[in-house]
């Protein structure tokens, strides 16, 4: 019956939303967007090495030999 009840006002804390009232300035709005752009560039860049590995590894498997 504890358990019951704890999971219930578990369960309403978390699906009631809260009021915040908080400041973002522009200078953090510019700082996340800086980070997801650096997130795409790392991983357009992981992804161009990766694949350079990978066409590698296929060119020395399937090289013809004389």
């Amino acid at each position: 019956m504890i358990n019951n009840i704890k999971i219930f006002i578990i369960i309403i804390n978390i699906t009631i939303p809260s009021l915040l009232y908080g400041y973002m300035d522009p200078g953090t709005w510019t700082y996340i967007f800086s980070i997801i752009i650096a997130f795409f560039a790392g991983f357009i860049f992981y992804m161009r090495s990766a694949w350079e590995k990978i066409k590698a590894l296929f060119i020395k498997l399937f090289k013809k030999s004389k």
